[in-house]
């Protein structure tokens, strides 16, 4: 299997982790998988505004209260692994970078494959965008 490829296990993971943690309060303004292709893996992205008062720590303790609630379902839909996500800030370049390019609402989650892209001098190898706002 191509590497570079995003699976749909991976698609519909990212979707469930996002609308659990919408569910449980947790905001995310902006989220999608990220190819990165210095490290070769897919990233998942969750741009938190709690990040830029409260640090990442709180927005990873979130990630995994939620990824544990959603492992006790049965079954247990397949969710992207704590190591697969990244935390970040509404402050990132990447995120703001997105937010130039595409915006979702608020509570959407959609699905916008962004490929080969440059923005601002920022190149997008190929990403998968569920909420930009």
């Amino acid at each position: 299997m191509d590497p570079t490829a995003l699976v749909t296990s991976a698609v519909s993971g990212g979707g469930e982790l996002l609308k659990a943690l919408d569910d449980e309060k947790v905001q995310v303004t902006t989220a999608g998988w990220f190819y990165d292709s210095l490290e070769g893996v897919w990233r998942l992205l969750l741009a938190m505004p709690s990040v830029e008062s409260q640090g990442r720590a709180v927005g990873y303790e979130a990630v995994q209260r939620v990824l544990a609630k959603i492992a006790k379902r049965e079954p247990a839909p397949a969710v992207p692994a704590l190591n697969q996500i990244v935390v970040t800030s509404n402050k990132d370049p990447l995120v703001q970078t997105i937010r130039k390019a595409i915006r979702t609402g608020e509570k959407d989650v959609s699905a916008i494959r962004f490929t080969r892209n440059v923005i601002e001098n920022m190149f997008i190898a190929d990403a998968l965008i569920y909420r930009s706002s």
